[in-house]
């Protein structure tokens, strides 16, 4: 039986997700394809969702990263930090 958070997160994409396109470029397709990309998701990788190479340590590190933006700013300064050395380089 699914956890209570885990109830409450199918919930709401249940309730979410047919509001967007299912384009190959379209949220949904991601995260489906996240999901198909983690151990249990093996459903989703057989009704033909390409995967990702990502494990546990990627998923939980891309969580944070979410969880730690809160605006425009936080993303922007994530991606100079990010490309600080790619500058360096050039």
């Amino acid at each position: 039986m699914p956890r209570k958070r885990i109830e409450d997160i199918t919930a709401e994409l249940q309730s979410w997700l047919p509001n967007y396109d299912r384009g190959e470029d379209d949220y949904p397709t991601l995260l489906l394809r996240v999901l198909a990309s983690l151990p249990g998701g093996e459903r989703l990788e057989d009704l033909g969702y390409e995967t990702f190479d990502i494990g546990w340590h990627e998923a939980d590190q891309l969580a944070r990263v979410l969880d730690a933006i809160e605006d425009k700013r936080d993303v922007e300064d994530l991606v100079d930090g990010l490309l600080a050395d790619e500058d360096d380089e050039g």
